[in-house]
């Protein structure tokens, strides 16, 4: 896929040249010296000298990411691959570690596990849009922000419906003091 790039300010080259693997690059004059390249060696070439995308490049390198992203994660929930979600450990109550089990929507917050559809729509609603945020992030700053989310929303659970906070309350004391 062709993409174009736009030199550096005041960096414009003036006539053709070569980058490292032999590709030859015929400046645009009428774009401000923009050059079209087709790989993306030539890209993150000349990236790294301070070149950027074109407008319309980054629109179509963004459709392209999400387009990836959002096939691999259909891909994955039909092969199961998504059934069960390890969040990891969260600071609730003391460390709790949480996974969302979406196939039977299940939760499990440190062994004490219980069905979404035990409490209240409003956390379950919120649990389900962290932990598909946790499932869809693209690097580890998207996924701090959704495990914070989970974490949030799973203090609530804790707090609001007493019957799921006294049993993890339990677990852990039996994890701390009984081991």
């Amino acid at each position: 896929m062709p993409t174009t790039l736009i030199p550096p300010r005041d960096a414009a080259p003036y006539k053709r040249f070569v980058l490292r693997n032999g590709t030859l690059c015929k400046p645009d004059f009428a774009r401000n010296g923009a050059v079209t390249v087709n790989d993306d060696s030539d890209v993150n070439e000349l990236l790294a000298e301070g070149w950027t995308l074109s407008t319309e490049s980054q629109k179509a390198a963004r459709s392209t990411d999400n387009l990836l992203r959002k096939a691999v994660a259909a891909e994955a929930r039909r092969a199961g691959v998504y059934s069960r979600t390890e969040c990891g450990e969260l600071n609730v109550c003391g460390l709790v570690t949480v996974a969302h089990d979406q196939g039977s929507d299940t939760v499990a917050v440190s062994g004490v596990t219980f069905e979404l559809s035990d409490i209240d729509p409003d956390l379950r609603a919120g649990f389900k849009a962290a932990s598909a945020a946790f499932n869809a992030a693209k690097d580890a700053t998207e996924q701090g922000d959704a495990l914070s989310l989970i974490g949030i929303v799973t203090s609530a659970i804790l707090k609001r419906h007493d019957f799921i906070g006294a049993r993890v309350r339990e677990r852990k004391f039996d994890q701390r003091w009984r081991a």
